[in-house]
């Protein structure tokens, strides 16, 4: 049997192709057909308090934004890179209703119960192995009774993780599956606090 392979990335200090990719590219030509559907599978109401973990230029937060109230609704943007958060900043500067979170999860101290819903995109395949599960054990403590969390990952055994990592991980948070979606290289799955 074949096993995944961990490749660390640089989010700090991300090439131009990455940064074309990501900040220019996606967002212009991608976002609609490839955030908005994934987006949609969280069903807000507006009035929710939504972590977006590992949220990088804020493509995907700004489709969470557009769907909370700015009053009612609340968005914490949480990634460990200085270089990705700033881009959120300034692609998202205009909503009164975000916070920026430049840590690790298990430091940012958002209290136990607080999160309605949690978005996961292409993110936790590049924590280290061995991180995973503390990683998601805290992301689990944040949401409330009935919080939903979905997850989107790559696959590929060259750049990815297997699904029943993520199911195996969710479980052990305290999280049931709802619903997957697999594909050829990712892997989509929503799931809810016990």
């Amino acid at each position: 049997m074949e096993s995944y392979q961990y490749r660390q990335m640089d989010f700090d200090n991300p090439s131009l192709i990455e940064k074309l990719a990501h900040g220019v590219v996606i967002p212009i030509f991608g976002s609609r057909f490839f955030y908005a559907p994934f987006y949609r599978k969280l069903s807000l109401k507006g009035n929710e308090r939504v972590l977006d973990f590992g949220c990088g230029p804020g493509t995907g937060s700004k489709y969470i934004l557009s769907s909370l109230d700015d009053e009612n609704g609340a968005l914490i943007c949480l990634d460990t890179s200085p270089y990705w958060l700033e881009q959120a900043r300034k692609r998202l500067g205009k909503y009164n209703n975000v916070r920026f979170h430049n840590e690790d999860i298990r430091e940012a101290n958002i209290a136990e119960g607080s999160i309605d819903a949690v978005s996961i995109m292409y993110v936790l395949h590049d924590i280290p192995p061995l991180e995973r599960e503390p990683i998601v054990n805290v992301i689990g403590k944040t949401l409330r009774p009935n919080g939903r969390l979905i997850i989107w990952e790559p696959t590929k055994l060259t750049h990815g993780m297997p699904p029943e990592e993520i199911k195996s991980l969710m479980n052990k948070a305290g999280l049931n599956q709802l619903w997957q979606k697999p594909k050829k290289n990712s892997w989509q799955g929503g799931f809810i606090k016990k």
